[in-house]
């Protein structure tokens, strides 16, 4: 091989890696499957307690677990990522404190911002339900 293509090849390193950094999996890959998993969670408490697996304070208590495990996820995120789901853990507490049609409505429109984030950043969820 030439010894100048060689130094070419060299030279174009840096220029490689930098394009290739940001081909790398997401930095809120972890938080987005964290807060993936909270919200399952809760789904399958709920679809259990309908089949008549789990009972209704079963259920409750998941539910009271959720604002910890969106925190949890939050805890792990950045960006665009952590801001909405700061705002989710905001409206799960809200919504856990008081269970209106509205608090309701603005947490689950909340998952759906989270859920768009974490595809955005390239860590695709599945919320369930």
């Amino acid at each position: 091989m030439k010894r100048s293509t060689i130094l070419s090849a060299l030279a174009a390193l840096p220029f490689l890696a930098v394009a290739l950094a940001g081909c790398g999996p997401s930095q809120n890959a972890d938080a987005c499957k964290l807060y993936e998993s909270a919200q399952n969670s809760l789904e399958s408490a709920v679809k259990a307690q309908q089949a008549g697996a789990l009972s209704q304070a079963d259920v409750r208590a998941e539910f009271a677990n959720l604002p910890d495990g969106i925190k949890a996820a939050a805890d792990r995120a950045h960006g665009d990522v952590l801001v909405v789901m700061q705002k989710s853990y905001q409206y799960a507490t809200t919504y856990q404190q008081s269970q209106t049609q509205d608090n309701g409505t603005a947490f689950f429109l909340q998952r759906n911002d989270v859920v768009t984030s974490c595809k955005n950043d390239g860590a695709e969820i599945h919320l369930n339900g």
